[in-house]
């Protein structure tokens, strides 16, 4: 194609190289500006140079020639094409092998969201803050233009997703930066849960840019709607078989919405981790909460006949039957410190002699208290002879 008319000027590197066996003659090696890199008849001349006689083998290293880009270039990724005895002036062995490609040359403006984030969980059809930088990356300036903000589920833009507003933003120079604090609303019919707030750049495409795949980003994620948890719970420390315990625990809405009346439940559990095994105890209404509240009360329940002594713990579960919609439902329990269900007999105190001889007897006085929370039924304490403080096997 015939020379484009003069834009910028860039500097163009190359090495032509004679890898045949026979000496090349003078020959012209031409760079065109190219949409891909392949080489053909659309391609425009940039310019030339011209490589003088090499022998086998022989190199015409790292020489710089200026060429101007096209000035009517569109905004785009361009390469470009250097070619080997353009003019054909030489017989080579192989006449296929004589191109080479740049890397990616990107020409005009180039829109992305730098940086955003959102200001705080919300309510269905509550208000937001979003602060966006918007930059032109790209070498041209950017005509002004608008970032749009979609609600979605995760960080890419997809149909499903929901477009609540943008901004304006003015010419950008190379390297410029745009940025700015848009409040929106997010729908009143948004389900609660976890979002996303995606920025994208020049969301209408009113301009052109070099490339058009770089213009979205994401904020961290923000929560649409209440949220019920458990952040207090205590119950006593010893408790008999088939006895009444009282458990207090205090419900609350971490959540940005009011949340209806809901129930939490208490489970009996040996290693404080919901199981299916575990047993339930009972459970208490909790009433209408609204952001921030908590409610706070003390509940009767009873360790359940047949239960084996040993060490337990309460489990405590907010909207235990899952009645209410909240922004995370995985966050709802919460478990409280041990509590010794049965009797549990322990030595509290032993006196013995400092010394004595072998073969002698001695006279040791000890205590013996059960600390459990159940009857204990006769039993027997024994003593052993130890060379420490530890019983083991040999004492």
């Amino acid at each position: 194609a015939a020379p484009a008319a003069a834009g910028p000027t860039i500097t163009v590197t190359d090495t032509t190289k004679n890898v045949g066996g026979g000496s090349a003659g003078p020959s012209t090696t031409r760079f065109y500006w190219s949409t891909n890199t392949a080489l053909d008849g659309t391609d425009q001349v940039l310019g030339s140079r011209t490589v003088q006689l090499l022998a086998a083998g022989g190199t015409s290293a790292n020489v710089n020639t200026t060429v101007a880009m096209p000035a009517n270039a569109a905004a785009g990724t361009y390469y470009i094409i250097a070619q080997a005895d353009a003019a054909v002036a030489v017989a080579e062995t192989t006449e296929t092998n004589n191109t080479r490609a740049t890397g990616t040359i990107k020409v005009g403006p180039d829109l992305v969201v730098s940086a955003i984030s959102v200001s705080s969980n919300t309510a269905p059809g509550g208000t937001i803050s979003v602060a966006d930088t918007t930059k032109n990356q790209g070498a041209g300036t950017a005509a002004a233009s608008s970032t749009g903000f979609y609600l979605s589920s995760n960080t890419t833009i997809d149909a499903s997703d929901k477009f609540i507003g943008s901004r304006s933003v003015g010419e950008l120079a190379p390297n410029g930066n745009a940025a700015a604090s848009t409040s929106l609303v997010i729908p009143a019919d948004t389900l609660p849960g976890s979002y996303y707030i995606v920025g994208r750049a020049d969301w209408n495409s009113a301009v052109a840019e070099t490339a058009d795949t770089n213009n979205d980003r994401s904020t961290a994620y923000f929560r649409v709607g209440g949220d019920l948890i458990v952040t207090a719970l205590s119950v006593p420390s010893v408790a008999m078989v088939n006895g009444p315990i009282t458990v207090t625990d205090t419900t609350k809405n971490q959540g940005a919405a009011p949340v209806p009346e809901s129930v939490t439940g208490f489970y009996l559990s040996l290693n404080g981790y919901y199981e299916p095994t575990d047993k339930f105890l009972g459970s208490r209404v909790v009433g209408a909460l609204a952001p921030s509240a908590t409610s706070t009360a003390s509940t009767q329940l009873t360790i359940p006949a047949g239960t084996a002594p040993g060490l337990y713990y309460v489990m405590a579960v907010a909207d235990i039957d899952g009645a209410v919609a909240e922004s995370l439902e995985n966050n709802n329990g919460r478990n409280s410190s041990g509590i010794r269900v049965g009797p549990d007999l322990t030595v509290p105190s032993l006196t013995a002699p400092s010394s004595a001889a072998a073969g002698t007897s001695i006279s040791a006085s000890e205590t013996t208290t059960n600390q459990g929370g159940d009857t204990a039924p006769a039993s027997r304490t024994s003593y052993y002879l130890s060379i420490n403080s530890s019983f083991e096997t040999g004492d």
